[in-house]
């Protein structure tokens, strides 16, 4: 089964970034990277909803393409996700398009299950 998100998408090395600024860091001794890479992206996901003013539970961090793109995500096409399947709140999307610093606005990208 495939899935579309509607989000940002990001590199791995930007999440970083954010957590950086944010003094959030991956764990020190990760045993599986990968698992390393989504703990770190919700954490850093979940600091800046919170400051942005935006609900946690209506934004996902969601795995995208190898080797590590994320899209965080305020629309889904599997309702397993607990987003909506269209981005309809307008205030939301402009409060997420700040919080992500974006010039562009969100897409829709096929998700790795």
């Amino acid at each position: 089964m495939s899935r579309k998100v509607y989000g940002y998408k990001r590199p791995y090395s930007w999440i970083l970034e954010r957590g950086e600024e944010l003094g959030i860091r991956p764990d020190a001794d990760p045993e599986d990277a990968f698992v390393e890479m989504l703990h770190t992206s919700a954490r850093v996901l979940c600091r800046l909803a919170v400051d942005a003013g935006l609900p946690r539970t209506g934004i996902c961090s969601i795995f995208v393409q190898r080797p590590d793109y994320f899209v965080w995500a305020i629309a889904s096409t599997d309702s397993e996700d607990k987003l909506p399947a269209r981005p309809t709140n307008i205030k939301m999307k402009e409060k997420f398009k700040e919080m992500m610093g974006a010039s562009e606005d969100a897409g829709w990208w096929w998700a790795i299950y």
